[in-house]
């Protein structure tokens, strides 16, 4: 079952195995390396992000704010520039307002984690808080960014 508009107040957005694959979180702190064990699952208050093996940054996190059923489409494409693949993602109606409030919760220069089935893929400092419909997670290998955009897709 899924909220009709947003969950009553204090109450975490419902995940399942269909959406839970693909989160957006407020950062609320960033811990010293080396990061302390994080218990599994998307609700996990500690998350890690890590390049070629290695933890690079541990980030204690609020609870997911966006997830898939808040995206409307996705399209894998490869950054020409870095020759990495990004997937830009067009947001719903209601992934947009959820956008909103997680925007004025981090406000301009705090940070947010996006994770792809559990990994911290990107942990973009926010610039502007100005909600817009689309979105991208860069920095992906061909064979990821496919499938993620395939698993998007509505």
């Amino acid at each position: 079952m899924r909220w009709p508009t947003e969950p009553p107040p204090g109450q975490p957005k419902l995940l399942t195995a269909d959406n839970s694959y693909f989160l957006i979180q407020p950062v609320q702190g960033r811990l010293a390396l080396p990061c302390p064990p994080a218990s599994a699952g998307p609700l996990s208050p500690i998350v890690v992000e890590r390049r070629d093996g290695q933890d690079v940054a541990c980030y204690q996190v609020g609870p997911p704010e966006l997830d898939a059923d808040d995206v409307a489409s996705a399209t894998a494409r490869q950054n020409r520039g870095t020759g990495l693949w990004d997937v830009e993602f067009t947001l719903t109606t209601e992934g947009l307002v959820r956008l909103g409030g997680l925007l004025r919760e981090v406000g301009a220069g705090g940070q947010i984690v996006i994770r792809v089935d559990g990994e911290v893929v990107s942990a973009p400092r926010l610039g502007d808080v100005t909600p817009t419909t689309t979105g991208v997670v860069a920095g992906l290998d061909e064979q990821t960014a496919r499938r993620l955009a395939d698993r998007l897709k509505k």
